[in-house]
């Protein structure tokens, strides 16, 4: 069965790696985070400030307006992470030139 959300986005199935990827590879799949400020220190603890992109879910109404200040402004984020999180990742994974 294939879901299609109202976006048009095409979702796999929820037990896809379970199912079909040899375990040894279990760790590398997607994962989808909720992030707070309570456990963004403990998730770039365990997946490094490179392993993945910060995402407001703009334009959305139920996006967070003030992540990204939340972002700039934390104090247990390093300035590296912070960059990584707001940009620097997207960049090299884009391989955007600015």
């Amino acid at each position: 069965m294939q879901v299609i959300d109202s976006d048009g986005h095409l979702h796999e199935p929820f037990d896809l790696f379970e199912r079909y990827i040899d375990k040894e590879f279990y760790s590398l799949r997607p994962r989808v985070v909720e992030e707070t400020d309570e456990n963004l220190r403990s998730i770039i603890d365990q997946l490094g400030s490179k392993g993945f992109m910060y995402a407001s879910d703009y334009p959305h109404s139920d996006m967070e307006w003030n992540r990204v200040q939340a972002i700039k402004g934390s104090e247990v984020l390093t300035g590296a992470e912070k960059a990584d999180l707001l940009g620097g990742n997207a960049r090299r994974f884009y391989n955007l030139q600015i």
